[in-house]
């Protein structure tokens, strides 16, 4: 006999943006690089690993104003997952992600 589970993958993704001086206006410039081939890479890797994703999505709201301590924190993140993009991407067709 077989087992189905559902769940969630989750992750906790923060934006830095300016504001600007329409809320809905700065919350659209939080959103504009997620995109459909974001979502297709994402779902891509999960179902790669035997998943089934048949929704992938985000939702950001306005958290406040960023301490520079984590403006820092955010952006040094940011910069050493553009390195390890750059390796990932860089491996051709073949490539192996262990989650």
């Amino acid at each position: 006999m077989k087992a189905l589970f559902k769940g969630q993958l989750t992750m906790d993704v923060y934006k830095i943006v300016e504001s600007l001086e329409d809320e809905e206006a700065t919350r659209s410039l939080a959103h504009e690089d997620i995109t459909s081939e974001l979502f297709k890479e994402l779902r891509t890797l999960v179902e790669a690993k035997g998943y089934r994703v048949p929704y992938v999505g985000i939702n950001l709201e306005y958290e406040g104003v960023p301490t520079k301590q984590y403006e820092t924190i955010v952006n040094n993140a940011i910069n050493e997952a553009k390195h390890r993009e750059i390796y990932i991407r860089g491996k051709g067709t073949i490539t192996h992600i262990t989650f």
